[in-house]
């Protein structure tokens, strides 16, 4: 499936790395604001997640992302989800919605977000909540 057009330099760097599971690493902290670097739609994330990519024989395929600034709605509500997803240091401008969607692993370590909603949701491996929720954007 080819890469989707629009895509930012982390979002490119986030589709060519999922495949083989590789960690993006975008920023070393938590974001404060929405640095262009650090950008990273919701909707990309999701799409990687609920299979809009190929995978690759001979690795495991994930989302592995850091110190990124995610705006849009992380929308995997009634989806099954046979990745990774791991989060850490980064922001999310709205409350990801995995309601009623069965999953592997989630790690959202050191995120900000204003909410979660996860009601429903079921998941195969271990699955870590976010250590700060701020209803402040």
């Amino acid at each position: 499936m080819p890469e989707p057009p629009g895509l930012n330099s982390a979002e490119r760097r986030l589709w060519s790395a999922f495949p083989a599971g590789s960690t993006v690493v975008v920023g070393g902290d938590l974001p404060a604001g929405p640095h262009p670097d650090r950008i990273v739609r919701a909707e990309i994330i999701a799409r990687l997640l609920l299979g809009g990519r190929e995978t690759r024989p001979g690795f495991v395929p994930a989302v592995r992302l850091r110190g990124a600034y995610i705006v849009g709605r992380l929308d995997l509500s009634g989806g099954t989800v046979d990745h990774e997803l791991r989060l850490d240091q980064c922001r999310l401008v709205e409350a990801p919605d995995l309601s009623n969607a069965q999953t592997r692993q989630l790690r959202f370590n050191g995120c900000k977000m204003p909410g979660f909603d996860g009601g429903g949701l079921r998941a195969d491996g271990s699955s870590a909540s976010p250590t700060r929720r701020s209803t402040a954007r």
